[in-house]
């Protein structure tokens, strides 16, 4: 039979929040045990029974006992120090050696500093029996014991609890053993906060609301407030004061974060089963399954649960079932967080906890431990301190990013860093740009850049070795950024970031890379090798031809002549997605490798998407070149003269492909099955390419669908156009763009030609818009226009082939049509053309078959669309209500004034300010909406803002962000930090190419303000643009400076 010797006293008088140590927690259990004599089988059968239900085990297989006076290695030592717990199989022989001994007087040193959980376990050992052992090793041993068994409180031996086997039922031993262990583990609290300034008052809050029903009811709490305030620090607390009074409870962390990811619903589901019955035997195969299974399995049990960072009312559903809570047994507690309010007014929440923002006192002291290290400012930096905190607005992570920042800083750069701080107040995505910009060189801003992209959730040592193979001090740059407080390293050795340091970092990246999915030809490269293609690698690119999916391979791509090497990396460079199947001899090859290795340095640097498919392969063995394919991958080694920088590019390529999720094929039935599921794995990747919307699409699907009627309103197979007419700002390229993402599937080719006004203009622009048109259609830059006139001949040519999907956005000259689609007859039968333009005129001259006018918004629209800027949800805070629809009523249904003056009142959280800016507003005219929004140019609170956004109005609308910024600071500007507040507050634009755009409304304003500030004062303007303006002041003898700036 198998007994519990004492009890596991639980440690009351420790806090909630774990101390610094317990971030650096890498295993759940440490197994120490003398194999001579245990039976071998048991301490493996209990290894995997631990893993199997989920418990991280280190057991130092390397260093089993060989030799009695072996001394254990550092790496053990360190193993020791990084459990929560320490199982110690004592049997026979344990006290006999001494490395056990060593590794003992380890786990007990662990035990008395870090309060190491320790389960010792006796193998056909009686306790009482070790007076018997002799010398120190006996007495040692016998101490021990007679720890474990007293019952003094005060002795260190009174927590922990024993486990005597003595039966002959393993296999029942083992279980009970597993059960108590994962039971003690439970026990272990979730890391909080280096620093839990505030926190134990909300977490009372919060507790109180739990508690607010009879203990039988099943209650749901919702966590509420914006990114960044700690509703997750705060759901954690709450989760370890209360979690160990239930039966069952799980902590479901970044739920929206891990939904988006691959096969990320149904891990979610996964994880929480994980949680409740501590095993992983319970497969969740398919997301249907996994719902079924949760209500089937959590109906009868008294749970915990908190789901953090929910995003969507299906993440909520898929967890917690679509019927209130009828899934959960009685008293079952569950606690959301999430930006959302709407989500919790939907779920019908007994209660809303919403997150409050920290008082100037409690700001003091979390910025003070994050930039001193220590509860209170240093001699001489009070006011400075003060200063921050005023312009942290009490968000617990600004304060953490920028006391971090300014640690060991001088006087100099603090007030640089206040004075940027005080030009973007409330802006969390400024201040991290502050952060970001203020990193000791460029190499630890790439790290950065590489962990947001592709490194999140992966342990510390590995993605060390990952940035090592690329060249990076990789240590020093990790080092830097957890002191920055923009990457953290999580108990289990796992890199992450907050959510809104992730998103920042993402859209750097979005901004860098964005232009060149326009500039791509290809859907797909495939990368193969020879072993493969004739049985699988045809059938896959026949598939993939027939979905619509172009596909590049080198061996009917590449014409013979071609320097193959350059026109591979070409063909890499311009494709979306690669596809590399990975079979048994694939790194058998020089020229797969050498494909690998740009394949996957495309993917960090420029977003191409890499799907591996793994063939007759098991992903573990590509990342550690084991088996037959790690063979074929030394026999490669050994027979090239590969120099030992080639073979780590190679080996860290390999590390990385293998641990993207892909496809497996080994051993396959049903390969018309598989190719199938690579087909719908790239077509989903594919789709997710959809032109960008708006954020919040108000109203976007009514009209939609009434476009979509106009297309189809004609019975003939000739080709249609049709008209989309409005104003400026009244939203007629959004919903151009949604028309598009709805039914270009439908196409057998499709283009849409974005800002057609602009880009004619421009130097080359007539030819680069033809030129596009057919690189879109044929997915090829091979044929060449060289003029105007020869392009119309091509593209008459080349169109009237294809049913296509064209849409030509903001055309205002017949010109510009009579270049791109001449006429209906250049166009195959069936095919859809829309022209989006302000100029009514040019649609009669046209004579397009059907125009689409576009329409105001109406007052519920209105409303929505201008709370969701406003406030961050759909309706309007309590007691804003009357203001949102005065506000609305100025703003005409004009859904640019509403997205506008929205974001311009974000920030402003008294009525006072509101009706301010109302006063404002009734003093413009109804129909003068580009005065309306001059509202928010007159908000900005630095004239250098102002000034910025002025010269990017005259001078720089369609230039690259990179270009602008050099140019701003050369001028004095704060460029950074101005450019990020114009494009928070709406008035700025930074496009897919990294292009600084505004709105042609703004942009006017823009010009109108210099004009009036001349006529006023009787002066010549400060900006120009016109030639006939630029001519008149030139031609003066009064011109004593002028600055040009040139567009190439």
């Amino acid at each position: 039979m198998a007994s519990f010797s004492s009890s596991c006293r639980n440690k009351d008088s420790e806090s909630i929040f774990n101390n610094d140590s317990n971030s650096n927690l890498i295993y759940d259990v440490f197994l120490s045990f003398c194999d001579n004599d245990t039976d071998k089988s048991f301490a493996s059968y209990l290894y995997t029974a631990l893993t199997v239900a989920g418990v991280v085990v280190f057991r130092d297989d390397n260093n089993k006992l060989r030799n009695h006076d072996q001394i254990i290695t550092p790496s053990v030592l360190h193993a020791i120090e990084g459990s929560r717990m320490s199982i110690i199989i004592f049997s026979r022989n344990y006290a006999d050696s001494a490395r056990c001994l060593h590794e003992l007087e380890k786990i007990m040193e662990s035990y008395r500093t870090i309060g190491q959980m320790v389960l010792p376990v006796f193998y056909d050992v009686d306790p009482s029996d070790a007076c018997h052992y002799e010398g120190m090793i006996g007495q040692a041993f016998k101490d021990f014991t007679q720890k474990i068994w007293k019952q003094d409180e005060s002795s260190e031996g009174s927590n922990i609890s024993g486990f005597v086997v003595d039966s002959r039922n393993k296999s029942k031993d083992i279980k009970n053993l597993v059960e108590h262990a994962a039971h003690l583990l439970d026990k272990t609290y979730l890391f909080v906060a280096d620093h839990p300034v505030g926190v134990e008052s909300r977490v009372q809050e919060v507790i109180q609301l739990l508690n607010n029903k009879p203990s039988d009811h099943t209650l749901l709490v919702g966590i509420w407030g914006m990114g960044g305030i700690g509703k997750t620090t705060i759901a954690k607390g709450t989760y370890n004061r209360m979690g160990c009074s239930f039966e069952d409870k799980s902590f479901l962390l970044n739920v929206g974060r891990v939904w988006n990811q691959t096969n990320g619903q149904v891990s979610l589901q996964q994880w929480l089963l994980s949680d409740i019955y501590k095993t992983t035997k319970v497969e969740t195969k398919t997301f249907d399954l996994a719902i079924n299974i949760l209500k089937e399995r959590l109906n009868k049990r008294r749970i915990f649960l908190v789901l953090d960072d929910v995003r969507g009312l299906n993440q909520f559903y898929a967890l917690c079932g679509a019927g209130g809570l009828e899934w959960f047994g009685q008293g079952s507690r569950i606690i959301i967080t999430t930006r959302y309010r709407h989500i919790l007014h939907q779920l019908n929440a007994d209660h809303v906890y919403e997150m409050k923002a920290m008082d100037k006192y409690e700001s003091l002291e979390l910025f003070s431990w994050h930039a001193f290290k220590q509860p209170s400012p240093i001699g001489g930096f009070g006011f400075f301190s003060r200063d921050a905190v005023l312009c942290s607005r009490g968000m617990p992570l600004t304060l953490q990013v920028i006391g971090s920042f300014l640690f060991t800083k001088g006087w100099k750069k603090w007030k640089s860093v206040l004075n940027k701080l005080k030009i973007t107040p409330d802006d969390i995505m400024g201040m991290l740009g502050i952060s970001f910009g203020g990193l000791i060189n460029d190499e630890v801003k790439k790290i950065f850049l590489d962990i947001a992209l592709n490194l999140i959730g992966m342990d510390q040592d590995d993605v060390i070795q990952i940035l090592k193979a690329s060249g990076y001090s990789a240590e020093t740059g990790i080092r830097a950024l957890v002191q920055q407080s923009l990457v953290t390293v999580d108990c289990k050795n796992r890199i992450d970031m907050h959510d809104l340091v992730l998103e920042f970092g993402r859209e750097v990246i979005r901004k860098k890379s964005t232009g060149m999915d326009e500039e791509r030809i290809y859907d797909v490269f495939l990368s193969y090798r020879e072993d493969c293609r004739t049985k699988f690698i045809a059938h896959i690119y026949t598939a993939l031809q027939n979905a619509g999916i172009y596909v590049f391979r080198d061996n009917d791509e590449i014409q013979r002549g071609d320097q193959i090497s350059v026109s591979l990396l070409e063909a890499i460079r311009q494709s979306r997605i690669a596809i590399v199947v990975l079979s048994r001899n694939y790194a058998s090859s020089r020229w797969c490798m050498l494909e690998l290795e740009t394949i996957m340095d495309i993917g960090r640097t420029q977003g191409l998407v890499v799907v591996p498919v793994f063939y007759e392969v098991d992903p573990s063995e590509v990342r550690h070149q084991t088996g037959k394919f790690g063979k074929a991958f030394k026999d490669l080694i050994s027979r090239t003269s590969a120099d030992e920088d080639k073979k780590t590019n190679w080996e860290t390529s390999l590390l990385e492909v293998g641990g993207i999720a892909g496809v497996v094929i080994i051993n396959s039935k049903n390969e018309s099955e598989d190719i199938t599921k690579v087909v719908d794995h790239v077509t989903n990747l594919l789709d997710r390419t959809d032109l960008f919307v708006a954020d919040h699409p108000v109203g976007v699907e009514s009209r939609v669908q009434d476009v979509i009627k106009l297309l189809n309103s004609q019975e003939s197979k000739d080709s249609l156009l049709l008209g989309v007419w409005g104003m400026g700002g009244i939203g007629k390229t959004t919903i151009a763009k949604a028309a598009y993402n709805k039914i270009r599937r439908d196409f057998e080719a499709k283009s849409f030609l974005l800002n057609v006004r602009e880009i004619w203009e421009q130097d080359n622009g007539k030819i680069s818009l033809q030129q596009r048109l057919l690189s879109d259609i044929y997915k090829t830059t091979k044929i060449k226009i060289d003029t105007v006139e020869s392009g119309k001949m091509i593209l008459q040519e080349r169109l009237r082939q294809k049913k296509i999907f064209l849409v030509l956005d903001d055309v205002n000259k017949l010109d510009q049509l009579n270049a791109l689609c001449g006429s209906r007859k250049w166009f195959g039968q069936g095919s859809k053309i829309i022209i989006t333009t302000r100029d009514d005129d040019l649609l009669c001259r046209l004579k397009v078959d059907c125009v689409y006018r576009m329409k105001e918004m109406d007052g519920n629209e209105s409303i929505e669309l201008f709370s969701w800027h406003a406030f961050k949800q759909p309706d309007p805070f309590e007691g804003f209500a009357d203001l949102s629809r005065d506000v609305v009523k100025y703003s005409g249904g004009l859904p640019l004034a509403l997205q506008v003056i929205g974001s311009f009142l974000l920030t402003r959280r008294r009525k006072k300010e509101w009706k301010s800016v109302m006063e404002k507003l009734k003093h413009i005219p109804n129909d003068k909406v580009l005065e309306k929004l001059r509202i928010s140019f007159d908000g900005l609170s630095d004239d250098d803002v102002k000034e910025i956004f002025l010269d990017i109005a005259f001078f720089f609308i369609g230039m690259d962000q990179e270009d602008v910024t050099k140019i701003l600071k050369n001028c004095g500007h704060y460029a950074e930090i101005g450019i990020s507040v114009l494009v928070q507050q709406s008035l700025v634009t930074v496009d897919r190419k990294n292009k600084v755009g505004m709105h042609d409304l703004l942009r006017d304003m823009g010009r109108e303000i210099v004009r009036n500030k001349s006529t006023e004062a009787g002066k010549e303007p400060s900006r120009l643009w016109r030639c006939e303006d630029v001519h008149n002041v030139l031609s003066k003898d009064t011109v004593r400076y002028l600055c040009v700036v040139f567009r190439f």
